[in-house]
């Protein structure tokens, strides 16, 4: 994973994934996208406030599971 990070003007905390073709087909990159989502909502108060996070998986994340992220 890239994980970008930048000081947010709102209040709270936001998240961005962007998912490259090159991780897998579509229900792959949904996948992926769920449950980086997941993380995020489930952790939210240990990423502060008012930061912005853009995650980029790389090619072989795509199986990985909610507790190997």
């Amino acid at each position: 994973f890239t994980v970008l990070v930048a000081p947010s003007s709102g209040i709270r905390s936001r998240l961005g994934i962007t998912i490259p073709r090159q991780v897998g087909n579509a229900v792959l990159r949904n996948r992926l996208r769920r449950l980086v989502r997941e993380y995020f909502r489930t952790r939210r108060e240990q990423f502060g406030d008012a930061h912005d996070f853009v995650v980029i998986p790389r090619p072989g994340t795509g199986w990985l599971r909610l507790r190997d992220l």
